[in-house]
Parts: structure tokens; sequence; C-alpha cells
């Protein structure tokens, strides 16, 4: 019972996770447009330069940032319910949680591409 437990964790923090990089990316926006005051013209030239390579850096960064906080919030609740070896669960939670994004970007990479292209 104490492993279903821990996988209903680790799949929960990953899933909360990926709705926190949602304000991550609209925060990262929001700092870029008022460091470098774009305005409607300038985000589309910004938008038609950036590589497919950047987008997909981008996206993992901004969901890399909340799964690491969730991870270490993971492991203070790991230890909390007294679950086995809550640094080895936290580091799978993450490690997890990139796979799987990966794996997302990989499954869905046409329709990302074209949908890059057309913001280009």
């Amino acid at each position: 019972m104490e492993m279903l437990g821990a996988i209903v964790l680790v799949f929960a923090l990953q899933k909360i996770a990926a709705l926190l990089s949602i304000p991550v990316i609209l925060g990262m926006i929001w700092v870029k447009g008022k460091a470098s005051r774009m305005d409607g013209e300038a985000w589309e030239q910004y938008f038609r330069q950036v590589s497919n390579r950047q987008y997909v850096v981008f996206l993992l960064v901004s969901y890399g940032i909340p799964l690491l906080l969730l991870s270490a919030l993971g492991y203070c609740l790991y230890d909390f319910l007294s679950l086995t070896d809550p640094l080895i669960l936290a580091s799978l939670t993450f490690l997890f949680g990139i796979f799987h994004m990966i794996r997302k970007l990989d499954d869905h990479k046409r329709e990302l591409w074209e949908k890059l292209r057309k913001l280009g």
C-alpha cells in the first residue's frame, strides 16, 4: 500500500508542476517584455527569429522549474509520511517528470513544429 501511495504522489506532483508551468511561462514572457520594452511588432519579430530548439528549451525550463520545486516539496512530504527513501522518491519525481515531458514532445513533435512554423 505504501508503494501505491508513493506512486500516486509522484504523479500528482508532476501534474501540479505541469499546471504551474503555465504561470512560469507567462512570467518569463512578462519579464522579457518589461526588460526589452516590447510592443506587438517587436514580439512578432522576436518569435520569428527564435529557433525550434530554443522553443523546446524554453518549454523544458518552464516545466523544469516548478517540477524541481515540487520535487523538493515532495521530499519533505515523503519524509513526513515516513515513506522509505524520500530522496530517491523526490529524484524519481523530477526524472520521471522530465522524461514524460520529453516523450510528450517527441510524440507530438509534428504538430508542435507546424504550430511553431505558423508563429514564424
